[in-house]
């Protein structure tokens, strides 16, 4: 039960990084999301204050699936919870690495970095493209890769 919930919970955490990126921070259906990303974020005068991803929020967002699990138990509730929290320092250190936040330096030595950074830094470039943060397989799979 450990592993399926670990596999769902990823595939959960990718394409919900991925709708929330796509669908709310580069439209303006909401215009919270949109103004704190689209507008501050990638804009001229960019304000990096917004680039964390909290643990609260990422577990509100897991609540649906943390819910779904719950019928079987802690074996299947605590992979959910993980990869939330998982998630939620990766992304948070990934892209303040990304903009250059001193406290981040470290990150840039990762041997993976350079592959997140490139895929990060197009995605400024060209903004209809390179959706994901964490999980780059999803641009690939929903061909948004530039």
């Amino acid at each position: 039960m450990i592993w399926w919930s670990l596999l769902l919970s990823i595939l959960y955490s990718a394409l919900l990084e991925y709708w929330f990126h796509r669908w709310l921070f580069h439209r303006n259906l909401i215009g919270c999301f949109y103004r704190a990303h689209t507008i501050e974020h990638h804009g001229k005068h960019r304000n990096d204050v917004n680039i964390d991803q909290p643990i609260l929020p990422t577990m509100l967002a897991a609540a649906p699936l943390i819910l779904a699990a719950l019928p079987a138990g802690p074996p299947a509730v605590a992979p959910v919870v993980v990869v939330a929290i998982c998630y939620s320092k990766v992304w948070t250190w990934l892209h303040r690495a990304h903009h250059d936040i001193p406290q981040a330096a470290w990150v840039k030595r990762l041997p993976f970095y350079s592959r997140f950074r490139k895929h990060h830094l197009t995605h400024h470039r060209q903004p209809k493209t390179n959706f994901a943060g964490v999980f780059l397989f999803t641009d690939y799979l929903l061909g948004t890769k530039a």
